[in-house]
């Protein structure tokens, strides 16, 4: 699995990690600041191509962490978060 990448790459301030087919994806941004995490089977996709699979928000300390587990027999996934 490849965690980042253009059109949207995640911010410096973001990590991710798999395990037992999960993704973990950890970082920070403004506080209580909305997010989406996008994701795509290939990072040439253009911005509108992407899929929405998660809105949230950061914590009070600008902090977020979630799991996301792609579709079985997906070959590789492409994340990116997004601020409106």
């Amino acid at each position: 699995m490849i965690f980042s990448g253009p059109p949207l790459p995640l911010s410096p301030k973001c990590s991710a990690s798999a395990s037992g087919g999960s993704v973990l994806l950890q970082g920070a941004g403004p506080p209580f600041s909305r997010f989406y995490l996008l994701t795509a089977p290939h990072v040439s996709l253009p911005a509108d191509n992407w899929s929405r699979v998660a809105t949230n928000q950061f914590d009070a300390a600008g902090r977020f962490s979630l799991t996301h587990t792609p579709a079985a027999g997906t070959p590789q996934v492409f994340y990116t978060l997004q601020l409106p």
